[in-house]
């Protein structure tokens, strides 16, 4: 496994920020260091009116640094070139433009004698990592080798002064390489589908927009869409020449963000792409930007349709048969902590309240939910068949489960859909009226079971915990401890998927929050300790894992 150094800001600003964001370091991560630099002849000023002159650091500790990188980066991609054609592709693409440089160059002189320490200790030990790197010839081990010694180097140097990557730097960036403002939306509308549909180039595009799914501040460019039928769009950047970003905002350009990318699989290495369902007429603003401040060049967006399965009006009452009969299967298999597989069966049941709302949701969005949910309950049948003939093998339903559950064959259904369906369960089974926090004014001392007890049911959805998919009504519970000690509070005997949690004031940040409890013995109940001193105060906040759960419950507080 080839290892990348993550370290800080040098890496970020230098050009080694992470565009494969989805969290899993067990491979080698895909770099987003930038872009080829466009031809800056005829679109951006003389740097040299615009930044001061990089010839002051000439053979420099930075200049150093950065050849070293370099040296660095053409060894990694002679051993991968990362999905590019070839090494020298992937060398171009990683290396930041030549006028980015010039600010960060200027940049480190002007910080002077505060920046000397660090940049002579990044370039030794960039130069020995791609040292390293070189005599490793692209074996696995000695890579990895390579990685730990030059963790220990670069956690070593000093930190980089914050004067160095400050406002003089961004300001020099973005005058003297990206321009100015952009506008919104650019060019002609379009309801065309194929490739190109909108093409151009971000330099000079200025920062218009704040992209939830963005590394950093980029230049980006905006473009009106109106679907021409309705229908399952695609939207995606290959062929641009840099790693990109692509969203769609609903209507306009102060819109509602309803879509993000930053590297799809399904298109290009860092490239982007997403799925809307659409109705004709509707009309989306699409957003291409670069995943960090370097990453610019030449774009173009491509939108085609995709087939959609005939809607199907029994799709919900299929998908939820088939959901039912696989937790029969499963019952019978394991109960778990039930004492009857009915027991068992119903706590997978959705409350009927919410079921009411989901179908209500589906009959006035039929037309762009019905496709989605189809498919769907397709997916539900497969799922139910499998576990029926698991034979009650656990690695088997464990299979079935994970088939199931990480399937993305189908498209999500439309916001609107989800929207409808949130609404009515805020209004309908979780009450529209927050309740009072806490709900106990007078507050309790007591310990054992059921100190607290009593429905969510029209509880409010009031407070947002760091444990749980949120979305569930609350109840909160004021609750002092007389004596000093370890205290086990949890939801033993509720009837529901329970979070539990301690706050220090209502409303105020969760001091313990639990979803299950650990060891099994609960199975989706929930269980927390707390150390407290005599006569200290915590709010107790219960509510469901989702919006679907909800119903009786019971908190027991008991001294270790």
């Amino acid at each position: 496994m080839q290892r990348w150094i993550a370290w800080g800001a040098v890496i970020a600003l230098l050009g080694f920020g992470c565009g494969d964001d989805d969290g899993d370091d067990t491979t080698t991560p895909t770099m987003d260091m930038g872009t080829p630099a466009p031809d800056m002849d005829t679109t951006t000023p003389d740097m040299d009116t615009t930044t001061p002159d990089m010839n002051v650091v000439t053979g420099s500790d930075y200049e150093r640094t950065q050849e070293a990188l370099e040296d660095l980066i053409g060894e990694v991609c002679a051993c991968d070139t990362n999905g590019f054609t070839d090494a020298a592709e992937c060398v171009a693409f990683q290396v930041n433009p030549a006028e980015v440089q010039a600010c960060e160059g200027a940049a480190v002189d002007a910080a002077g004698a505060d920046a000397a320490a660090t940049y002579t200790c990044l370039a030794d030990a960039y130069e020995a990592y791609a040292s390293c790197y070189a005599a490793a010839a692209c074996d696995a081990d000695a890579l990895d080798a390579c990685g730990e010694t030059a963790d220990a180097a670069f956690e070593a140097c000093p930190e980089i002064p914050e004067t160095v990557f400050g406002d003089d730097f961004i300001t020099c960036v973005q005058t003297g390489v990206l321009g100015g403002e952009g506008s919104c939306p650019e060019g002609d509308a379009s309801s065309a589908l194929g490739e190109a549909v909108f093409s151009g180039n971000s330099l000079q595009a200025g920062f218009d927009f704040e992209l939830s799914c963005a590394g950093d501040a980029s230049p980006d460019r905006a473009f009106q869409w109106t679907a021409p039928e309705a229908g399952a769009f695609t939207f995606d950047t290959d062929g641009s020449s840099f790693d990109t970003l692509l969203a769609a905002l609903d209507t306009e350009c102060a819109g509602e963000e309803v879509a993000c990318n930053d590297d799809s699989d399904d298109v290009g290495p860092l490239r982007s792409s997403f799925t809307l369902l659409l109705e004709e007429g509707d009309t989306v603003i699409l957003v291409v930007a670069g995943y960090d401040y370097s990453a610019y060049g030449d774009f173009q967006i491509n939108i085609s349709m995709e087939e959609l399965t005939e809607p199907d009006p029994m799709a919900l009452t299929r998908e939820r048969a088939a959901l039912d009969r696989a937790d029969t299967a499963r019952c019978a298999c394991d109960m778990g902590t039930f004492e009857t597989t009915d027991e068992c069966e119903a706590f997978g049941d959705a409350p009927a309240t919410y079921e009411s709302c989901v179908d209500t949701a589906y009959t006035t969005n039929y037309s762009s939910a019905g496709s989605p949910v189809t498919c769907q309950a397709e997916l539900a049948e497969t799922y139910a068949d499998c576990v029926e003939a698991a034979g009650c093998d656990s690695e088997t339903i464990d299979n079935c489960e994970i088939a199931y559950v990480f399937s993305d064959e189908c498209l999500d259904p439309p916001a609107a859909y989800g929207e409808a369906v949130s609404m009515c369960a805020d209004t309908t089974i979780t009450g529209a009226a927050p309740s009072v926090c806490p709900e106990n004014v007078e507050g309790s001392t007591a310990t054992g079971d059921a100190v607290f007890s009593g429905t969510t049911v029209l509880g409010g959805d009031d407070l947002t915990l760091s444990c749980g998919s949120g979305g569930s009504a609350d109840r909160v519970y004021q609750w002092t401890a007389t004596d000093a000690g370890t205290y086990v509070f949890d939801t033993a005997g509720s009837t529901f998927d329970t979070v539990l949690a301690l706050q220090d004031a209502c409303d105020g940040a969760d001091t313990a929050c639990n979803d299950d409890a650990e060891g099994g013995a609960l199975g989706t109940l929930s269980s927390l300790t707390a150390t407290l001193t005599a006569g200290q105060t915590v709010f107790v906040v219960v509510e469901g894992y989702s919006t679907t759960a909800a119903g009786e419950f019971q908190i027991n507080i008991n001294a270790m």
